[in-house]
């Protein structure tokens, strides 16, 4: 006989650097796309550039949230200069 998994709980860990979620004003840069190789010329002086990638990332992690929420799995977002322990505690108690 198979057991119950009906009172098995998952958890996600989202580990994160500051500096991913607003793009610098450095001026222009050439990236490389990780997939596909291609390069891109970017310009980060651009006020609406540098906000087009802030909505994205905030956009794109409410997604993962709500995505994770809706399969029922807890779900921590820490930064790597933050105390992991104090948002696993808290991750924890939520159960």
């Amino acid at each position: 006989e198979y057991p119950s998994f009906r009172n098995l709980r998952c958890s996600s860990r989202s580990i994160f650097h500051r500096r991913e979620e607003a793009l610098p004003d450095v001026g222009i840069l050439e990236l490389q796309d990780a997939e596909t190789g291609e390069n891109v010329w970017v310009d980060t002086s651009s006020a609406s550039t540098r906000g087009a990638y802030a909505d994205h990332w905030q956009r794109t992690n409410a997604l993962i949230d709500r995505t994770l929420s809706r399969c029922r799995v807890d779900n921590v977002r820490i930064a790597t200069d933050e105390d992991y322990v104090k948002s696993l505690m808290k991750l924890f108690k939520r159960r």
